[in-house]
């Protein structure tokens, strides 16, 4: 297609929102909308160049046509990929613990067989590593395109054989666009994190694009007004919205909307054609490819100084597609994957196997522990399984209900020699200890879900099952008249205010003792990789205790510590346990070599939990 200079300006503008979005500067709460003006670009030129080789194409040609295109596509996306991506496998060798090294591998592996998307979604668990840490999570946009790009040709080509004409593609595209918006619509209400990675629940703003395409093939004049209100909305999209809601939804029509009259009006104005704007536009792709990882290594730097820290991440990001760019793309264009399938051909592809055998190789050694000190290593070899918490059976996931609890309470033994343990995950964590101290004339009665901290009567908005569930639990208190209760969560994360219900209906229930858990430490990083950072670039021991990495909590555990002591019942805080004036305690020296006392941010291993619970001296005294 002919070069316009309109749309590689409205790259510039997607890519500056995305940027500003991902380095966090407030004032564009919405710029992740810039993605969704890369797919109404990308629909828009497909559709042109597909329409182009069709028409140009006899039935016995178009094969060969098609497979240019792909080719073509693998081109532009490939090299500085790939050069991305072997750049960050080398920088993880020396900074990346190997649970972060083993992850990356795979995201490696899926950016580079253009499947992330698929491997996002299903990495979305409640446990998973947190978004701002995948250093690819951005290639999620790449993969879609891809899997758009493998689809339109063969889309395209069966209604050409059926009707060779345009209106038939515009009618087609016009039908599946529709199709793909509904189910979008259905995914945002029912699985919102489906409908953001799905390829088909994208599909409709790519197409969107291509409509814009066969519209506007007959337009030769400049819509300067159309353009104009096309960019205030994108505009005003990227500055009120936010990601308090899910993404697409509804409300997405009005960037693709923008994007489309801003490509159907042809202009060529200030909005576009400025030398910065052009710049920035021709680097686009090299930008959007290099400022994800830059932003995410500031975010595990933890700069004292997070403006200088942005400031310093934009201008390495366009230092670094400015090489991408004049190194690698300009020059695959030629020498990459060339035309003519001879042993050149081959040997280019060379480089993309070699990556993503070395991201087999690194997940198949776990990601290579004996990289760190000894001691250290034998800390990068630990593993821990939901399994210890009673994972499915005792402890819900979201997605259960309070049907799913099974087995959970010891069966035959006397309901007021039991404890129950009721609360979110960190309640499930105090479960290992518990079972390890319990004295012998009790028992245990676990009923915990993720997200869901014991409060009755109270809706959690991401945990829709919670409010039933808890609902069960005070319901099984009222018939069961349990000994003594035991509760614990993420106070942080609610309205912890609502504890006063919950303890005002286990004293009216007659329960006679009540203990409730204080905040865990909750690290800024998987406490992991923060011991094993700091061994690997300093060559030093173990810490035993660390502050700096620790998240301040220190009036949650003083506001839970007040109403307990308001309702006379027992309180034990966690801080006053692990954490010193010189830090919390990081990890125990066990036989089988030393143990993280959490393995993620917050959640304690089974050996913390055994040693918190020892140490509360909670059971000293028997019913």
């Amino acid at each position: 297609m002919t070069f316009r200079k309109d749309i590689n300006g409205l790259r510039a503008w997607a890519v500056t929102l995305v940027v500003l979005f991902h380095f966090e500067i407030t004032a564009f709460s919405g710029g992740f909308i810039g993605v969704d003006v890369f797919f109404v670009i990308s629909g828009f030129l497909m559709a042109g160049i597909l329409t182009k080789k069709l028409e140009t194409s006899s039935a016995r040609t178009l094969p060969k046509e098609i497979i240019k295109f792909y080719l073509a596509r693998a081109r532009r996306i490939l090299p500085a990929l790939l050069a991305l991506c072997a750049v960050i496998m080398a920088a993880g060798w020396f900074y990346l613990s190997p649970a972060q090294y083993s992850e990356l591998a795979d995201q490696i592996i899926a950016t580079l067989g253009f499947y992330s998307n698929n491997l996002f979604l299903s990495q979305n668990g409640y446990f998973e590593t947190s978004a701002n840490q995948k250093f690819l999570l951005h290639t999620w946009s790449l993969s879609v395109e891809w899997q758009f790009y493998i689809t339109l040709p063969l889309f395209m080509s069966a209604i050409w054989f059926f009707r060779k004409n345009r209106t038939w593609q515009l009618l087609a595209a016009c039908i599946a666009c529709t199709t793909s918006f509904i189910y979008c619509i259905y995914l945002a209400n029912s699985k919102p994190d489906a409908a953001f990675y799905s390829t088909f629940s994208r599909a409709w703003e790519m197409l969107a694009g291509s409509l814009v395409y066969f519209l506007s093939s007959q337009n030769k004049k400049e819509l300067k007004s159309l353009e104009t209100a096309g960019f205030l909305i994108i505009i005003f999209s990227a500055v009120l919205l936010n990601t308090s809601s899910a993404w697409p939804n509804i409300i997405t029509i009005f960037p693709v909307l923008a994007s489309a009259l801003i490509i159907y009006s042809n202009a060529n104005s200030y909005w576009t054609s400025g030398k910065l704007i052009q710049y920035i536009g021709e680097r686009s792709y090299s930008i959007y490819l290099w400022h994800w990882p830059l932003a995410v290594s500031i975010r595990f730097i933890n700069p004292q100084s997070p403006t200088f820290a942005t400031i310093i991440g934009v201008s390495l990001t366009l230092v670094l597609a400015e090489i991408s760019y004049r190194l690698i793309e300009r020059k695959a264009r030629i020498i990459f994957l060339p035309s003519n399938y001879n042993l050149a051909f081959f040997a280019s592809l060379t480089p993309v196997i070699f990556v993503i055998s070395l991201g087999f190789m690194i997940n198949r050694a776990d990601g290579y522990p004996n990289r760190f000190p000894a001691k250290a290593s034998d800390l990068a070899r630990y593993k821990f399984s939901l399994n210890e918490y009673r994972n499915g059976q005792c402890f819900m996931r979201p997605e259960q209900t309070y049907k799913d609890f099974n087995n959970c309470s010891d069966s035959g033994l006397n309901t007021t020699r039991t404890i129950l343990l009721w609360g979110d995950s960190h309640a499930a964590h105090l479960y290992p200890g518990i079972l390890k101290n319990l004295p012998e004339n009790k028992g245990v009665t676990q009923f915990t879900a993720s997200g869901c901290p014991p409060f009755i009567g109270v809706d959690i908005n991401d945990r829709k099952n919670c409010r039933d569930i808890n609902g069960f639990v005070a319901d099984w208190i009222s018939k069961n008249q349990p000994g003594e209760v035991i509760l614990s969560a993420r106070w942080s994360k609610y309205d912890w205010e609502s504890l006063n219900h919950t303890l005002e209906f286990l004293q009216a229930k007659g329960i006679k003792k009540i203990t409730v858990f204080g905040p865990a430490p909750i690290w800024n990083r998987t406490l992991t990789d923060v011991l094993l950072k700091h061994s690997l670039l300093n060559n030093t021991p173990l810490l035993e205790r660390e502050k700096n990495h620790i998240i301040d909590d220190n009036k949650t555990d003083e506001g839970i510590r007040r109403i307990s002591q308001a309702h006379g019942v027992n309180f034990v805080s966690i801080k006053d346990i692990l954490c010193t004036e010189r830090g919390c305690l990081t990890h125990l020296n066990t036989k089988d070599g030393p143990v993280p006392t959490a393995w993620d941010t917050a959640h304690l291993s089974s050996e913390a939990s055994d040693y918190l619970i020892s140490h509360s001296q909670i059971f000293d005294t028997t019913l």
